[in-house]
């Protein structure tokens, strides 16, 4: 085993911004593949964290213009109307 392809699990949270006890969770499901080398203590494969960087969807609520309309929406943003101008 070579240990440069490896890092704990602190460093992977790190990388993909989330909590320690996240990347546990993702270890558990599969998500990342990982050597447990005691009772806590796993090293996360740097190639497994950058799969699942690439992969992943952002988190929260899509961005959205000045307009209003979401930046990923499909369809083209409302006019918005004047100050004064008349329905």
């Amino acid at each position: 085993m070579d240990l440069h392809e490896y890092m704990r699990v602190v460093d992977a949270a790190g990388e993909l911004h989330i909590t320690p006890r996240q990347v546990r969770k993702l270890i558990g499901q599969g998500a990342l593949r990982a050597e447990q080398m005691g009772p806590r203590l796993y090293l996360v494969e740097r190639g497994s964290v950058e799969e699942y960087k690439e992969q992943r969807r952002p988190a929260g609520r899509p961005r959205r213009d000045p307009f209003g309309a979401a930046i990923y929406s499909s369809r083209p943003p409302r006019a918005r109307k004047s100050i004064g101008e008349a329905d």
